[in-house]
């Protein structure tokens, strides 16, 4: 968490249970102890490219994550400001996001 500001925003996008707005380092973390007891370890992003200026930072990622018997993979953006150096505020845009949010709501 060394990476993010004490006062950074995490924005999770869909209509599942991990969807909202996490403020701050506990709720970022909190957040990212959920993903992983949910998938009991496996969620796994592979960063395909970034591409950075001063102020802002665009990832390119493909997920990899097991709940149960569901093995899903799916494509993310991710796209951060920069404020001093750290990231102040952090976007996930899926690309299926109905894939998201049935794999979260364990549909």
């Amino acid at each position: 968490m060394s990476f993010y500001t004490d006062d950074a925003v995490f924005h999770y996008p869909g209509r599942n249970p991990l969807s909202g707005d996490y403020r701050g380092k506990d709720q970022v973390l909190a957040l990212l102890g959920r993903v992983m007891e949910e998938t009991d370890g496996s969620f796994r992003p592979d960063v395909h490219d970034i591409l950075a200026s001063d102020d802002h930072v665009a990832a390119l990622v493909t997920v990899h994550a097991r709940r149960g018997e569901t093995s899903v993979e799916w494509q993310s953006l991710d796209i951060f400001h920069v404020r001093n150096g750290l990231l102040s505020e952090h976007w996930v845009h899926e690309v299926d996001q109905d894939l998201v949010d049935r794999f979260w709501s364990g549909e």
